[in-house]
């Protein structure tokens, strides 16, 4: 199966240094793939080259062999909850409803449809009961849910999720994990910067190891292997093996 995203040649710096650098990556339909390295390995920065936030210094981003901006209305991201302002004055369910706006724009009023999905939405991630709530007033894990949920409304094609499950408790971790498999049981693609090494093999069925070059790439069963995560992680096997087993 050919790949649908593809990036080739990709390479990007902050300040004349050099943050990553020959990144080449074919990600198939309807795969689980985690990105995974260490801090400072340039995982979210590739996720924001490829999402086109940032311009890398080269290279080529691809959706189904077109640019992002062609692609847009299908891709769905999930970003870090720590890159959120989270004081901004708006409830929940106005969040999960601004999953609609890519389709509609900003300035059409919201129709009930889309409103029943938005709840939809809500009801998928068992936060139904805060639809009024402020943002502000939700714990870390619950503002996870909305921002989730405002993905599931939008129906796209292709989800990006920024590492949803750093910081959450295990039973949202838990729900996290059937709703991406729910994707992928519809025929969505999603990626995921993922921090936990012991959950990668449970959760995911491609990986990509990254530390500003890819390092591996492919299937959970034959890439996520030790020779990989040491190259990656740039330790002993021996120092990390706690983590992945």
């Amino acid at each position: 199966m050919p790949a649908i995203i593809k990036v080739d040649d990709l390479a990007m710096s902050y300040d004349d240094q050099l943050v990553l650098e020959d990144i080449n990556i074919g990600i198939k339909a309807n795969s689980k793939t985690a990105i995974i390295g260490p801090n400072g390995a340039g995982k979210s920065t590739l996720l924001n080259c490829m999402l086109d936030f940032l311009k890398p210094l080269k290279g080529e981003v691809t959706f189904y062999g077109k640019a992002y901006k062609d692609y847009y209305k299908k891709i769905a991201y999930v970003p870090q909850s720590s890159s959120v302002n989270w004081d901004f004055p708006t409830t929940v369910l106005d969040v999960v409803l601004m999953g609609r706006y890519v389709h509609q724009g900003f300035f059409k009023k919201v129709s009930q449809a889309d409103k029943s999905r938005a709840l939809a939405a809500l009801a998928s991630v068992n936060m139904t009961d805060f639809a009024e709530r402020q943002i502000a007033q939700l714990s870390g894990g619950q503002r996870q849910r909305v921002f989730l949920a405002r993905a599931i409304c939008q129906d796209a094609d292709i989800y990006f999720l920024d590492e949803p499950m750093k910081g959450i408790d295990i039973k949202t971790e838990k729900l996290f994990a059937e709703i991406i498999n729910q994707f992928q049981r519809d025929g969505k693609t999603v990626i995921i910067v993922h921090h936990d090494l012991a959950t990668v093999r449970e959760y995911f069925d491609h990986v990509i190891l990254l530390n500003k070059t890819v390092i591996g790439q492919g299937p959970v069963a034959e890439t996520f292997n030790e020779a990989n995560i040491a190259t990656a992680y740039d330790q002993r096997i021996g120092e990390i093996y706690g983590h992945i087993n």
